[in-house]
């Protein structure tokens, strides 16, 4: 597991043709910004209209590479997703204490 905060770096050097992770997406889902083999940067929006609750997901990076060892670059973008594109409002009792938690520390729920 790999836990990334608002503003976070990770490097993953990985083997084959395609790398992808598990997840948890949900109400918090960032934006990521992924770079592989030092390539152009892509725009990865983590959040969708389904986010308004927590779920298990594969989310693919890059596919189509050659077999040989690659290096992904990951970057949790700072700015809080949008969360109009939801489905429906995030309700729970854990997102109403996440959300408290946050506004205790003054920050967004991502960070």
């Amino acid at each position: 597991w790999l836990l990334l905060h608002a503003g976070g770096k990770a490097t993953i050097p990985f083997k084959g043709r395609a790398c992808g992770l598990l997840t948890l997406l949900g109400p918090d889902a960032p934006s990521l910004l992924v770079r592989i083999d030092g390539g152009n940067v892509r725009r990865l929006q983590m959040l969708d209209r389904w986010c308004y609750y927590w779920r298990d997901a594969v989310v693919l990076l890059c596919d189509g590479l050659a077999d040989m060892t690659h290096t992904a670059e990951l970057e949790v973008e700072a700015e809080t997703p949008d969360q109009r594109i939801l489905k429906r409002p995030p309700s729970s009792e854990l997102w109403e204490k996440f959300q408290t938690e946050a506004k205790l520390a003054g920050r967004p729920p991502q960070k």
